[in-house]
């Protein structure tokens, strides 16, 4: 009987832990993998800036950004940063591309966006282990974005 039994045990430890790994390299990645991004946006030019807004806490680490980017800055949900244009007027005009809420411009493009799975609103037990045709069914997701700034607005 062990002759029988101890294969299926370890057969079946073997699916689960599969399960649960798949779910977790699929369900949480895309931090990482809009990293992968940035070697296609060369022409940002170098002294570039990362804002990693209020994602800062799942920021990897440097190894991922590309050389041409000189400064990685964290902002909370606002507008991404956007250098001082004297011929707009100076500090005393509003470029179109502001506005009095400090909300994010429509002005800056969504370069990338991957699911990211919502650990809040997913079940437990779907999000903690793969179950094919389940586990995209059950889960809820969140979209993971990487937004560039308009070229005319440097």
């Amino acid at each position: 009987m062990a002759k029988y039994v101890r294969p299926l045990l370890i057969g079946l430890i073997l699916c689960v832990s599969h399960s649960r790994t798949f779910s977790i390299i699929n369900g949480y990645a895309a931090p990482l993998e809009i990293y992968k991004h940035f070697e296609h946006h060369y022409d940002a030019g170098s002294g570039a800036v990362v804002c990693v807004g209020s994602e800062w806490h799942r920021f990897p680490s440097s190894f991922f950004i590309p050389d041409y980017v000189s400064e990685v800055r964290w902002i909370d949900r606002g507008l991404l940063p956007f250098p001082f244009n004297s011929t707009l007027g100076g500090t005393s005009a509003a470029p179109p591309y502001f506005n009095n809420k400090n909300k994010a411009s429509p002005d800056q493009f969504v370069v990338a966006a991957l699911p990211y799975l919502d650990r809040e609103l997913s079940p437990p037990l779907h999000r903690s282990f793969f179950i094919p045709y389940v586990w995209e069914e059950k889960n809820i997701f969140g979209i993971y974005k990487l937004l560039k700034r308009h070229k005319g607005q440097q």
